[in-house]
C-alpha cells in the first residue's frame, strides 16, 4: 500500500513540476510579441488574459481578442532594469539584485514590474538575512494595494531566531498603527506567523485571536489558516489537518494557497505522501501569481521524495526549483541537495 502511495505521489508532483511554469503572474499592460499558431508575429500590449482567451491592443491601436489555441507563445518585453535584476538574482548576487530591483521600483510605471520587483527584493533580503528590510518592503507593498491577496507572498524565516522575534514586534507595532482593517489583519497575521516560527505559540495564538475580532472576512480567513500553521509548527499534524479541512470552505480564494501549503506540510509530517502531494499541487492553482508558494511546493515535494527514497524524482524537483525560482527562500539548500544527489549519481 505504501509503495502504491509513493508511486501515485510521484505522478502528482512531477505533474506539478511541469505545470508550475504555466501559473506565472499575468503581465497586464506589458508590451509583448504575440506569436500566433500560424507563425505570424504581432507587436501588442496585453490588456487582459485568462485560461481561454487573451485580449491585446495592436500597434495600430485596435483591440482584439484571441482564443488560447490561436496563440503559440507570448514573448514579453521586460524593462532593462528588471531584466538586469533578474540576471543578478539568477547568478546569486542577491545584494546587487536588491539594489537593481529598487531602480525598477523607482523608474517603472508598469504595475506588474513594480509588484514583482518588490516581491523579488523581499526574497533577496530574506536570503541575505536582512529581514527588517524585507518587512518594510512588504508594508509598502500592502499600502500600494490594501486589497491585495498577497498574504503568502513574503516567506518568513523558519525556526527559532532573533530575526523572527524582532520581526514579530515590528509587525505587531505596524498592525497597532494601521487604519485599514485589511492591512491591520495582514500585518497582525504575519506577526503571528513569525511568533509561531519562533516557537512562541502562546503569543502567536493571542495575535490570531485578535484577528478574529476584526470585522473583515479576509482577516478572519487568514486567522483560520494561521491556526493550522501553528498546529504544524507544534507538530500537532492531526490537529492541523482537522482545523484546515474543516475550514477550507470558509477561507477566501486568495488564502487557499497558504491553507493547502500547510495542509501539505501536515500530511508530510505524518508521512502520508499521496495526500501531501495533492495538497502541494493544489496550492498554486488558487493564486497564479504566487511563485513563492509554488517554489515552496517544489521544495517540500522534493523532501517528500527523499523521505520515500525516490532520489531521482527529488533531484528533478530540486532542479526545477533552482531553474525556475532563483529567489526562493530554500534556494541554497535546494542547490546543495541537487549537487549532492548528482555527485552520488542520483541526480537524474
Amino acid at each position: 500500500m505504501m509503495r502504491r502511495q509513493i508511486i501515485t505521489a510521484s505522478v502528482w508532483l512531477l505533474a506539478a513540476a511541469c505545470c508550475l511554469e504555466v501559473w506565472a503572474a499575468k503581465k497586464v499592460n506589458m508590451p509583448a510579441t504575440l506569436v500566433m499558431a500560424n507563425g505570424i508575429k504581432r507587436q501588442v500590449v496585453l490588456i487582459e488574459e485568462d485560461a481561454e482567451k487573451v485580449t491585446v491592443r495592436l500597434s495600430t491601436g485596435k483591440v482584439e481578442t484571441y482564443k488560447r489555441d490561436q496563440i503559440h507563445s507570448i514573448e514579453w518585453k521586460l524593462p532593462a532594469s528588471f531584466e538586469q535584476a533578474e540576471t543578478l538574482l539568477r547568478d546569486g548576487d542577491f545584494e546587487k539584485a536588491a539594489k537593481q530591483y529598487d531602480i525598477t521600483i523607482a523608474r517603472e510605471s508598469n504595475a506588474w514590474c513594480v509588484e514583482h520587483a518588490r516581491l523579488r527584493k523581499m526574497q533577496c533580503c530574506l536570503i541575505l538575512g536582512k529581514y527588517e528590510r524585507a518587512v518594510q518592503e512588504y508594508v509598502r507593498f500592502l499600502k500600494a494595494d490594501p486589497n491585495t491577496d498577497a498574504y503568502g507572498r513574503i516567506p518568513l524565516p523558519e525556526g527559532k531566531s532573533a530575526e523572527n522575534a524582532a520581526a514579530a514586534k515590528y509587525l505587531k507595532a505596524l498592525a497597532d498603527l494601521a487604519e485599514n482593517d485589511t492591512v491591520k489583519g495582514m500585518t497582525l497575521g504575519l506577526a503571528a506567523a513569525a511568533m509561531a516560527a519562533d516557537q512562541d505559540f502562546k503569543t502567536a495564538e493571542e495575535y490570531v485571536e485578535a484577528m478574529l475580532v476584526i470585522s473583515n472576512p479576509k482577516a478572519q480567513g487568514f486567522a483560520k489558516v494561521l491556526y493550522g500553521e501553528i498546529a504544524v509548527e507544534k507538530k500537532d499534524f492531526d490537529g492541523a489537518i482537522k482545523i484546515l479541512t474543516q475550514n477550507l470552505k470558509d477561507i477566501p480564494d486568495g488564502l487557499l494557497p497558504a491553507a493547502y501549503y500547510w495542509l501539505g506540510r501536515a500530511y508530510l509530517g505524518k508521512d502520508q505522501y499521496e495526500r501531501a502531494a495533492i495538497a502541494f499541487l493544489r496550492a498554486p492553482t488558487y493564486m497564479p501569481a504566487a511563485q513563492e508558494i509554488a517554489a515552496d511546493c517544489l521544495y517540500f515535494g522534493a523532501k517528500t521524495f527523499e523521505k520515500a527514497d525516490r532520489m531521482r524524482d527529488a533531484a528533478k524537483l530540486y532542479a526545477d526549483l533552482v531553474a525556475k525560482y532563483p529567489g526562493a527562500r530554500h534556494i541554497k539548500e535546494a542547490r546543495e541537495k541537487l549537487d549532492k544527489l548528482r555527485k552520488i549519481g542520483r541526480g537524474g
